[in-house]
This record gives C-alpha cells, sequence and structure tokens, in this order.
C-alpha cells in the first residue's frame, strides 16, 4: 500500500509539468562526492556546524536524478547513495529518498544557492560508537532508520555544472517509529556535485 501511494505521488508530481518534466528527464542526473565528520548531538544541535565532533568520519557518493518541475521555482527527483564510516567501528551506509530543492537564488552576478532536503530510508552493516549508545539507551536498533538531509548547495557561472554542497547527514528512528530509535547519528559533510 505504502508503494502504491509513493507511485501515485511521484505519477502527480510528473504530470504536474509533464512538457518541462519529460524534457528535463535526461538532463539532469548528477555524481556527488563529499567527506564529513559526525556529530555529538541530536539533529537540533547539530544544525550548528561547530557542535562537538565525534572521533568519527564519514565518505561517500550519491547518484541524483531530477525528473520534474513543480511550478517555477522547485525541481523533485530521486536519489541513492552509498558511505563508509570510519573511527570506532567501520561500517557502510546506504541511503534512497525523493529529492526537493529551490532554483537556484542568485546571491550576486557569479553565484546562487540552491537550498534542497532529500528523505528516504537508510540502512548500515554496523551501528557507529554513538548509534551504539543511543541502542543500549532505547532498547534500540539503528540498522534501518529514516534518513532526513537538508542541503545548501552553491552554483557558480562559471562552473554551470559543479555545484559546492554543505550537507546535514542524519539518520533518526523519528520518535521510536523505526528501530524502536529517536536520534541515530549526524554529520557535517561537504562536497562537490558534477552534473551529467
Amino acid at each position: 500500500m505504502r508503494v502504491r501511494g509513493i507511485g501515485i505521488l511521484l505519477a502527480l508530481l510528473v504530470a504536474c509539468c509533464p512538457g518541462r518534466a519529460a524534457d528535463a528527464l535526461f538532463r539532469k542526473d548528477s555524481i556527488f562526492m563529499f567527506g564529513g565528520v559526525h556529530s555529538s548531538g541530536n539533529m537540533g544541535q547539530s544544525l550548528n556546524p561547530f557542535y562537538k565532533h565525534e572521533q568519527s568520519y564519514i565518505l561517500g557518493a550519491a547518484f541524483r536524478r531530477e525528473f520534474a518541475d513543480i511550478g517555477p521555482y522547485l525541481v523533485a527527483g530521486a536519489e541513492i547513495g552509498l558511505g563508509g564510516r570510519f573511527g570506532g567501528m567501520s561500517s557502510a551506509e546506504f541511503w534512497g529518498g525523493g529529492t526537493l530543492r529551490l532554483r537556484g537564488i542568485p546571491l550576486g552576478s557569479e553565484v546562487a544557492i540552491a537550498p534542497g532536503v532529500i528523505v528516504g530510508l537508510s540502512a548500515v552493516t554496523k551501528p557507529l560508537d554513538i548509534e551504539r549508545r543511543r541502542e543500549i539507551e532505547h532498547d534500540g536498533n539503528a540498522t534501518l532508520l529514516f534518513y532526513l538531509s537538508p542541503e545548501l548547495a552553491l552554483q557558480f557561472k562559471r562552473w554551470p555544472n559543479t555545484e559546492l554542497v554543505y550537507r546535514l547527514h542524519h539518520r533518526s528512528g523519528l520518535y521510536d517509529t523505526l528501530g524502536k530509535m529517536q536520534e541515530g547519528s549526524n554529520a557535517h559533510v561537504l562536497g562537490l556535485r558534477w552534473r551529467l
């Protein structure tokens, strides 16, 4: 039932701008490569990129396809990603979800900023030290959690196919909905996105 609902939502998104969505179908693919450090705080605390950090790191890559223009300002798509998490216990992370972003907002004649968000699911092979502590605290399981990742991308007129991206890489049980977990982990990541 949930998969059918997602399919209907995607069909509605594409239907809202059929000409523009079809035109952009094969022109909005991108690869994002990044690295970052995990935060010791919850998501609210981790919105501050200078909040206390863990001794654990993430390196990753993601493939994105943007497939629907929603009016003049929004673009919808989907992303899948793979990351390696290091420090304490090492593990792999896999995520996927829907994406939504604003078109670039000019910050002058050469640079624009494009805020966006990714919402989906994240699976790991082993918990990080901070996730293990939170598993014990809640008698939970951090293997499969929700993925929520707000991001800011800087776009450059000189390099139209390259973006500098900052993202808060967040895993959460959403108040015990998944894995009996509240918070999973948060990482501040910085990387480059190349449009193919």
